[in-house]
């Protein structure tokens, strides 16, 4: 399914590079959430039933990060090229926070659980604990990836800030909370593995923020459907791009 909504963009669609968003990454977004899936369903098996989420985490994460990564790249290019989105749309900037975020707490849970899942003699290693090294290994990677993750959201909090007065609800404000959550149940994870006091307190700190902008949204959500701005005949979000539209659009204010 994945890959038939991919070629239809590729196929149909001719998407210019300036108006890259980070929800061209939203197709491939459900694998990025596998990783994280398998970490929680493999807690509760044992071993020889846990290896085979594992690895299956693991591949499909990987296919998540690796088409989020080269959409990375378009987005930083319409960035360094282009102007910032319009004020109201530059909430969809925190999806970019997502495919970091939850790479980072895969590879942080399932090097955690990996010396109790991972059996003596893997691929055929007898020499050293193999589970033992994927822990060492995965627990840096996932903070390393925690940082990217925290920068695309300082980023889009910093261009929000600056632009706040010129901004009214779009359905790209829920961005604000999934990909955050990402974030800060990575953050979590971390904060469990190196026993930091100070770190779960910023993370007790991001949930309540969380608690509260989902509130927030929820509320201007409802708002802007009572008040017709959304999901209104002639007020859907991107009515520009249908062929028309637009014109029509500009004669009806006149």
């Amino acid at each position: 399914m994945r890959v038939f909504q991919y070629h239809v963009i590729f196929d149909t669609e001719q998407l210019p590079v300036v108006d890259a968003l980070p929800a061209w990454i939203l197709p491939i977004y459900p694998f990025l959430v596998l990783g994280p899936l398998s970490a929680v369903l493999e807690y509760s098996q044992p071993p020889e039933s846990a290896l085979p989420i594992m690895i299956g985490g693991i591949c499909f994460q990987g296919l998540g990060w690796s088409v989020a990564l080269i959409m990375y790249t378009i987005y930083v290019t319409r960035l360094i090229n282009s102007e910032l989105p319009e004020p109201s749309k530059r909430p969809a900037m925190y999806v970019a926070v997502g495919p970091a975020a939850y790479t980072a707490n895969t590879l942080v849970a399932l090097g955690m659980q990996a010396p109790k899942v991972i059996p003596s003699n893997f691929l055929g290693i007898g020499s050293f604990p193999v589970g033992d090294v994927w822990k060492a290994v995965g627990v840096p990677a996932g903070i390393f990836l925690w940082l990217l993750a925290f920068w695309f959201c300082a980023l889009s909090t910093v261009s929000i800030i600056s632009s706040w007065k010129d901004m009214h609800f779009t359905l790209n404000w829920w961005a604000f909370i999934f990909p955050n959550v990402g974030l800060t149940i990575a953050l979590i994870q971390i904060a469990n593995v190196l026993e930091s006091d100070g770190m779960k307190a910023v993370c007790s700190a991001m949930t309540v923020i969380l608690v509260i902008l989902w509130i927030f949204v929820a509320v201007m959500n409802i708002r802007a459907v009572w008040r017709g701005d959304i999901l209104w005949p002639g007020m859907d979000e991107d009515m520009e791009d249908v062929e028309g539209h637009g014109h029509e659009e500009e004669e009806r204010i006149e």
